[in-house]
């Protein structure tokens, strides 16, 4: 779309500077059009507009890929951070696109040093603030990868059973980044949502489940070699890609989907 605009502004200017002596409003479109603040706004829509599509595209999904969700998001944001103090290729063409103008016979307005600088200001802030706005809108962005490192067996292939064992929820970074989201108060005084100590003690019974080679998960129990592995033979009546918690009364706790 700013492509579109930006190479049909020389004759959309052509056109209201022929207009202007007896149109009014082409008059005033003329003015608002050819002005440093316009031209310098559609040159940094041009830089951040491709970012946030390509990010609203992921998002759009149905079921974006938690491996391709975990990328866009601090990607997109980055690129966006990183010209608040580096503008984007097509904002720093700004001096030659005005320099076309001119060419073209439209003086644009507003070009001295102490507009240039005030604009400067604005779109630091500008860009600040869509920093802050995405960054608290997609919040539960790590979480959710948090929880799909969790619960997704590959993140941990080829280690041993022993292993695994010595992974604890204490040293576990990405149990950490759950149990602080779900174990604080939402609000000042109220209750957490959820105990960390339980929260803890259903890590250490079902991701060692998820993480232990197939042929672990499904083997009978060395105790009680006649009798079936009740678990898995539960387990298989339930529906797949979803995880059972005792502490949410058999509702399921996550749902991934499966690697």
């Amino acid at each position: 779309m700013t492509d579109a605009l930006w190479k049909s502004l020389i004759p959309v200017l052509a056109h209201l500077s022929n207009t202007r002596s007896v149109d009014a409003g082409a008059q005033s479109l003329y003015t608002i059009v050819c002005d440093y603040r316009f031209i310098a706004t559609l040159l940094l829509t041009r830089d951040i507009l491709p970012i946030l599509t390509k990010l609203s595209l992921v998002l759009q999904q149905k079921s974006p890929p938690f491996s391709l969700l975990m990328t866009a998001v601090p990607a997109a944001i980055d690129r966006i951070e990183a010209q608040i103090d580096h503008p984007g290729t097509q904002f720093e063409k700004l001096p030659e696109a005005i320099a076309y103008l001119k060419l073209h016979g439209h003086a644009v307005r507003h070009c001295g040093e102490v507009h240039q600088k005030v604009y400067e200001v604005t779109r630091k802030d500008y860009l600040r603030s869509l920093v802050a706005h995405l960054r608290e809108r997609l919040k539960e962005v790590p979480v959710l990868g948090a929880i799909y490192r969790l619960l997704t067996p590959k993140e941990y292939k080829g280690l041993s059973e022993t292993d695994l064992a010595k992974i604890k929820p204490a040293t576990n970074k990405d149990f950490g980044v759950v149990a602080d989201h779900f174990c604080r108060p939402p609000t000042e005084g109220a209750r957490p949502r959820l105990d960390r100590r339980l929260l803890e003690l259903e890590f250490m019974l079902i991701v060692p489940r998820i993480w232990a080679p197939p042929c672990s998960r499904s083997s009978p129990s060395p105790n009680t070699p006649n009798t079936p592995n009740t678990h898995t033979t539960h387990a298989k009546k339930k529906k797949p890609g979803v995880i059972y918690s005792h502490l949410f009364r058999s509702e399921p706790l996550f749902r991934y989907k499966s690697p």
